[in-house]
């Protein structure tokens, strides 16, 4: 007899669980900082403009305000230190505090200089409290600027290259502006009409603003 056949046992293999996907993560937002740079702050002798100008830290008085002001009234509202060392020649090399006057304006203070030298010099006048000093600054001062004047018609005939005239000064000038001379070069000089009589006149009322500060000292 034929053997019966054994059973052919099949093993159920179970299947093998997958891996479960892994779940994208999500990136961390990279936050970045972003610090304010700094402005340097302006200090004396920087290029570097803050809210307030160097101008205004001084004077007390605003750029816009300034540019209308009398350079001289400008001049005045400085530290005493800095005027000092800005009407140092040597280390500025420039004078400041005088400035560009025309003929009319000086001819006024020229008669007021010229007023008040009377009155000091009239004993039933003059104030008791003012010394005699300051008498003689005033009589000094008209003395100089009255012979400017006479001297200043001299070099307006020159500039206008004629030797005789019966136009006074100041025809003389609006003459010599016309025809374009005001400017030019006077070889006996080696200045124009108009550097003499800006440079004289701008220190004569630099000397007249000084003098009328110190009356009001007595």
């Amino acid at each position: 007899m034929d053997k019966p056949k054994k059973r052919i046992k099949f093993k159920v293999v179970e299947p093998k669980t997958k891996p479960k996907p892994k779940m994208p993560q999500k990136k961390k937002k990279i936050k970045f900082v972003v610090k304010k740079k700094e402005e340097p702050k302006a200090s004396i002798g920087s290029n570097v403009a803050d809210d307030i100008s160097e101008l205004e830290r001084f004077t007390g008085v605003s750029k816009e305000k300034a540019n209308k002001m009398n350079p001289a009234e400008l001049f005045g509202k400085l530290p005493s230190e800095l005027r000092l060392k800005i009407l140092r020649p040597k280390e500025t090399g420039v004078q400041v505090g005088r400035e560009k006057v025309g003929y009319l304006k000086f001819i006024d203070e020229y008669r007021e200089l010229r007023d008040e030298k009377n009155v000091l010099n009239d004993s039933h006048l003059k104030e008791p409290n003012i010394p005699d000093s300051y008498v003689s600054k005033v009589t000094d001062l008209f003395i100089r600027v009255n012979k400017f004047l006479s001297n200043f018609r001299g070099v307006m005939l020159e500039a206008n290259n004629i030797r005789t005239s019966k136009k006074n000064t100041r025809q003389l000038m609006e003459q010599a502006k016309r025809t374009k001379k005001w400017g030019k070069i006077i070889p006996n000089l080696k200045k124009s009409a108009r550097q003499v009589w800006y440079e004289n006149t701008g220190e004569f009322m630099f000397e007249i603003k000084k003098l009328k500060k110190e009356l009001l000292t007595y």
